[in-house]
């Protein structure tokens, strides 16, 4: 389980440390202030901007302004910007950096998904073929699945989930390219490790690392830098924690320093498209590396030295305000790499400066400095050097009591500002209130007057115009019944009529002596057929008018449903049954006890069946059931991939003698029917606007008093 919650804590920030440096720093690493050389240059830029209206000189000059203001806020109005210069040039760098962005602050918020695939990720999509952003759309929807599955805590909501990705799969595998591919690997070794981890089993490997293999061969191949890096990213986070599990450090060292390559590709070819001077691209680095040095175990000293010593050089590389923090990463993996390896006094002596560092404000923000001095106090353990530990741990002591201190502080006068407020407020309130309730009385006694003059005529005025709203309700509701019973009869007219005729012309053949034998049969089952739907058309008639004349209440007892579920599918099946329909169950394993009535949620529940299975020519009916212990109800859903109704007729198609096509087979009663049948047994039922796919009915009732836990 620790390795599977590093590898989520990983993962969350993955994203945004693979496509956005500065804010993956910002959101990760502690702040670091602004040097008023960029202030400057931020104010210059801001002024040229406001000056050009070139659009390729404005993405340059937004490209600068995002990277030189990440972190303090407003880097989200420069990207938004970004984005609307590269859709008008339909400029595929610009739009990829700006949906980099938005994806990492919004990938995490659900609501914002929509947006995100509907606007950003769409409009990326659109321009991206045959450009080195190729498949970047599809990296994207990776991403934001790849932190929903993070983020979900729920057994049960996860294991959904992931039946609704398992399913997006199967429907387009066969079409799939070779970056849906990549993206269907990445995401089912992710889901099989969840899926492990649930059983307990999350030192097991086996099943994901061939997935994810696969997939990084696969991105290899891919043929743009922009995108490529990526991918390699994401998988990397996954594939190199499971050959950590697994002590594979050859394959994991091979595959790191892979990446390293793949970001000195990318940001050499990104400084040829748009120079970028203000980007801090060091972070990106920092994580492979540290991962390389802290497998120093794994491999020679010789090897490990010269890890470490590539990694200062490149820290210590930087330029202007980006040195300060490069050596913060520099000093904490020095010390930390140096001790490990013995070499006690240039560790102590890297732990001083990032000390010193923290301490003289060139790294405010920095929170790990009660961490730091209790590694100082370990290296002097490590030394044989008691008495300086002991000066360490003091210290140590000295910064918690002072950080304690400061939070009681803070939050002491926080209180004591809360306080204050609310005397303020509250003595404002009384003298308000006092002067207000002088106004009120003379208010209330000037109003008592009008209201009462008032009052006689406006109840006058009041019954009359009710009336009148009730006499015009009433000869509206009767011109809508007799266009309604208008269209009842003329449908059962063409109803009766349609099988009366069958039935009428094929006993006329059967007498026919001159008749062959043979056919004989087949008219004799025509006849029954049209006899059936007819008794159908009557039955419905007849339960209708029983239900509207009930004045008392079905008699209802606990019954259990799956069973009536089942039994209903399986009918449905049986003898309407259609080639190229897959009829699903999706039955809970524990019994669902509703109180209800057999007969009629029999009757409810085959009128829904065969309402789908009327208008479903292929794919799929599914019919489940669930419990809602929270609400004590059960909850049965129908759901087809027919042709659907639209969202205006979603209430339209309950009502009485209605149809949405005429010339398909139907009364207009069964939907009705099926309300009706709800009500009286204290339920409900209506269609699920955000189902797409077809249809979806969902009918509720109460739950069974004897429905065990």
């Amino acid at each position: 389980m620790s390795y599977l919650r590093c590898i989520i804590c990983i993962l969350l920030c993955c994203l945004g440390t693979n496509v956005s440096l500065a804010q993956s720093f910002q959101e990760n690493k502690p702040g670091i202030p602004l040097m008023s050389t960029q202030v400057i240059r931020e104010d210059s830029l801001k002024s040229l901007l406001n000056q050009t209206t070139n659009p390729h000189k404005r993405i340059d000059l937004l490209l600068n302004l995002k990277d030189i203001s990440e972190g303090n806020g407003i880097e989200t109005q420069y990207t938004r910007q970004l984005f609307e210069e590269g859709k008008k040039t339909k400029d595929p760098y610009a739009i990829f950096v700006a949906v980099t962005h938005m994806v990492t602050k919004y990938a995490n918020q659900q609501e914002k998904s929509d947006s995100l695939h509907n606007y950003y990720i769409k409009t990326l999509e659109e321009i991206e073929k045959g450009t080195p952003a190729e498949g970047a759309a599809t990296f994207f929807k990776m991403n934001i699945y790849h932190r929903l599955i993070g983020v979900t805590t729920d057994k049960q909501e996860r294991t959904e989930f992931f039946r609704q990705i398992r399913k997006e799969f199967k429907a387009r595998q066969a079409t799939e390219d070779k970056y849906q591919k990549v993206k269907r690997l990445f995401l089912e070794g992710l889901m099989q490790l969840w899926e492990l981890n649930d059983q307990g089993k999350s030192k097991i490997y086996v099943p994901e690392i061939p997935l994810w293999e696969e997939a990084w061969n696969t991105a290899q191949d891919f043929p743009g830098e922009y995108v490529r890096r990526y991918y390699l990213g994401s998988i990397h986070s996954l594939l190199s924690g499971a050959y950590n599990q697994q002590q594979d450090y050859e394959n994991q060292k091979r595959i790191t320093w892979q990446v390293i390559d793949e970001c000195k590709a990318y940001y050499k070819l990104s400084e040829e498209v748009y120079p970028r001077p203000f980007l801090y691209k060091d972070n990106t680095y920092v994580r492979y590396y540290t991962q390389l040095i802290r497998g120093a175990m794994y491999i020679s000293d010789e090897e490990a030295y010269k890890i470490y010593n590539l990694f200062r050089q490149h820290m210590l590389s930087a330029q202007e305000e980006f040195l300060d923090r490069n050596k913060i990463y520099l000093f904490e993996t020095a010390y930390l790499f140096l001790g490990n390896m013995h070499r006690v006094d240039e560790a102590l002596a890297n732990c001083d400066s990032l000390i010193h560092m923290i301490e003289t404000n060139h790294a405010p923000g920095f929170t790990r400095i009660l961490e730091t001095y209790k590694n100082k106090a370990y290296l002097f353990r490590r030394a044989n050097r008691p008495e300086d530990a002991c000066i360490a741990y003091e210290r140590a002591m000295q910064v918690s009591d002072s950080l304690i201190k400061k939070e009681y502080v803070e939050r002491v006068e926080a209180l004591r500002l809360k306080n204050d407020i609310d005397k303020l407020k509250l003595e404002k309130t009384v003298l308000t209130a006092q002067n207000r309730l002088v106004e009120f009385i003379f208010t209330i006694c000037i109003l008592i007057v009008v209201v009462s003059i008032s009052m006689y005529y406006y109840k006058s005025l009041k019954k009359t115009r009710k009336l009148q709203k009730e006499i015009f309700r009433q000869s509206i509701k009767a011109q809508e019944s007799e266009q309604m019973k208008s269209a009842f009869i003329n449908s059962i007219c063409h109803e009766i009529r349609t099988p009366l005729n069958s039935i009428n012309g094929f006993s006329e053949i059967l007498i026919d002596e001159s008749t062959p034998t043979e056919d004989k049969k087949e008219y004799q089952n025509i006849i029954q057929e049209n006899t059936r739907i007819l008794t159908s058309l009557l039955d419905s008639l007849i339960e209708v008018a029983n239900l509207d004349s009930l004045t008392e209440a079905l008699p209802l007892e606990d019954i259990e449903v799956t069973s009536i579920c089942r039994t209903e599918m399986e009918y449905l099946q049986e003898t309407e049954g259609k080639e190229g329909i897959q009829y699903l169950l999706d039955l809970p394993v524990k019994e669902c006890i509703a109180h209800t009535h057999a007969q009629y949620l029999s009757l409810l529940l085959r009128s829904l069946l065969n309402n789908a299975n009327k208008f479903t020519q292929e794919g799929s009916i599914c019919l489940s059931c669930s419990c809602n212990k929270e609400n004590k109800k059960i909850i049965i859903n129908v759901t087809d991939t027919g042709c659907g109704i639209s969202a205006d007729k979603h209430e339209y198609v309950f009502q009485r003698f209605t149809k949405l096509n005429t010339f398909t087979l139907g009364n207009g009663l069964g939907l009705y029917l099926c309300r009706l049948i709800a009500r009286h047994m204290n339920g409900n039922i209506k269609i699920d606007p955000n189902w797409s796919k077809g249809s979806k009915f969902i009918f509720t009732i109460p739950m069974g008093n004897n429905q065990t836990e």
